[in-house]
Order: structure tokens, then sequence, then C-alpha cells
């Protein structure tokens, strides 16, 4: 038989899908810092289609700017708190 995980509050449940995104930045991060490293060895041809690939991909992923991530968050606390206060 399974062991029952323990029950998590919304705010622990917030907490950790706050994390799980600043996770997938970082990753989405280190691959475009991976990929520019990369592209020294390249080529010149091939780099300069891969910097303009590379550029349209980060358009793409703006949202994998850490910064604006924190700032979008929500927190449980933020959410029912009253906007007419």
């Amino acid at each position: 038989m399974r062991a029952r995980r323990p029950r998590l509050s919304p705010t622990a449940v917030s907490s950790l899908r706050y994390h799980r995104e600043v996770g997938e930045s970082d990753a989405v991060e280190r691959f475009f810092a991976d990929a520019t490293e990369r592209l020294k060895n390249a080529e010149h041809n091939r780099r300069q289609r891969l910097e303009e690939r590379l550029a349209l991909a980060r358009a793409v992923m703006e949202s994998a700017d850490l910064l604006a991530s924190i700032e979008s968050w929500v927190a449980l606390e933020e959410r029912h708190r009253s906007k007419f206060l």
C-alpha cells in the first residue's frame, strides 16, 4: 500500500507552482545561453541564419524572463485580498 501524501495548503501549492515556473524559466534561459555560446563555433553563413532564428525564438519565449514571471505571479493572499480596501 502506498503512503498517503500530506495535503498541502493552498499557499504551499501556489508556492510550488511558482517555483516550478521559475525552474522552467531558468531552463529556457540556460538553453539560449548554451545556443549562443555554440554559435561562436559555427561557420559564418550558418551562424547568421541561426542567430536570426535564435532571435525569433527568444521573441516567442518572452515569458522566459524571470523578472516578468515574478512580477506577474500573484500569491494566494493577493488573490483573495479585497480590491476595495
